[in-house]
């Protein structure tokens, strides 16, 4: 439920256009004012996109043949239909048919720690007394709101002896919806806008956006997200290997100049420096002066013709010779 991150976002906003006080009766009516209006600002943002993407919901899901429309409007069921939409999604290369279920159910449990937690700041401010903290920033020491549990019934206290645990059960179960949204919108997006689907899906869970990128996409049909992505893949390769009648083996590289044109089947391998080819003649050795043989054959080493003291043919000494 994206309540909480309006709330959040418009408490902090709302806090700049107060001042401080050293009264604690004044702190006291200043953070109720600060958490009322918090909460009308925030709760009205959350109306707002619920119906957005209840609109957005609706139209996919009479689209799709799916009945239930009006769940779509529904808060922690809108999340369920959205699943419902989505079809089947994949968690870790394993196939998920109920993501919606899992992130709704999610959903509720981290509400319902939150709205432990906002109740529980409603309870401090009716019977409050003042504390100290450490601020961490500049070391001094400033005052603070605390519940005063001694003049607080019995039926509320529990909230605060255990205020500990609910915050760190709220940011658990947090993780495992953040977690669980991330998983159904990956499978909705890659099936509505499979052209950026990793965008839109933190939009729709990190940045509290859902209900407008629900709307956002309505009217697009749905895809197969991996006929789409092989489909792009063979486009942009077609259009990287222009030169041949295939995108992949036929180009320029395969079948054109280097395999079979002048290097492989030309002079250089068929030529005279390959051994087959007679058009220029028995090259020169570039190292006669050196004790190879010239172009006639003769050794330039002791002036014979092609021998060495006898009939045995003179040693090649040319340590390229191999070339």
């Amino acid at each position: 439920m994206e309540f909480f991150e309006y709330f959040g976002l418009a408490q902090g906003l709302v806090s700049l256009f107060y001042p401080s006080t050293d009264s604690l009766e004044r702190a006291v009516a200043i953070q109720k004012s600060i958490l009322l209006s918090s909460v009308l600002v925030g709760l009205a943002i959350y109306v707002l996109f619920l119906v957005l993407g209840g609109l957005g919901l609706k139209k996919m899901a009479e689209r799709a043949g799916i009945k239930h429309v009006w769940m779509g409007f529904v808060p922690f069921l809108n999340t369920w239909y959205a699943g419902k939409v989505a079809g089947e999604a994949n968690f870790f290369g394993q196939k998920m048919k109920r993501a919606g279920l899992y992130a709704a159910i999610f959903e509720g449990i981290y509400c319902v720690i939150e709205f432990i937690l906002l109740f529980s700041d409603y309870i401090m401010y009716r019977y409050p007394e003042e504390g100290t903290m450490l601020n961490p920033f500049t070391g001094d020491t400033m005052s603070t709101i605390e519940p005063n549990l001694s003049e607080m019934p019995a039926a509320f206290r529990w909230l605060f002896l255990g205020d500990f645990w609910f915050t760190i059960f709220g940011y658990l179960a947090w993780f495992v919806m953040i977690v669980m949204m991330c998983v159904l919108f990956i499978a909705f997006f890659r099936k509505y806008y499979a052209r950026s689907p990793i965008m839109m899906m933190l939009l729709s869970t990190i940045i509290p956006f859902r209900g407008a990128t629900i709307f956002a996409v309505r009217n697009n049909a749905p895809v197969d997200y991996g006929d789409f992505m092989r489909r792009r893949m063979e486009d942009a390769m077609r259009r990287s290997a222009p030169y041949g009648p295939g995108p992949y083996n036929n180009g320029p590289y395969n079948n054109g100049p280097y395999n079979n044109g002048p290097y492989n089947n030309g002079p250089y391998n068929n030529g005279p420096y390959g051994g087959s080819g007679a058009s220029y003649g028995t090259p020169e050795e570039p190292f006669g002066d050196f004790g190879g043989n010239n172009a006639n054959g003769t050794d330039q080493t002791n002036g014979t013709n092609g021998t060495s003291g006898g009939n045995t043919p003179p040693k090649n000494d040319n340590p390229f010779s191999d070339f």
